[in-house]
């Protein structure tokens, strides 16, 4: 499997879009603190399964 690195700015978006990390958690049944976590570029993984 091969792992491909970026950086995300889900917090620019959020901001942007109006949205609250707690609305989006809800929204997407991901923890608040992960995506506290994506908005500040301290996860080292992210899974997401394609289909």
């Amino acid at each position: 499997m091969k792992r491909v690195k970026f950086r995300l700015k889900l917090d620019e978006v959020l901001k942007e879009k109006g949205i609250t990390q707690s609305k989006l958690s809800k929204l997407i049944s991901i923890r608040q603190p992960t995506i506290s976590d994506m908005c500040r570029n301290n996860r080292t993984e992210i899974n997401i399964p394609i289909s």
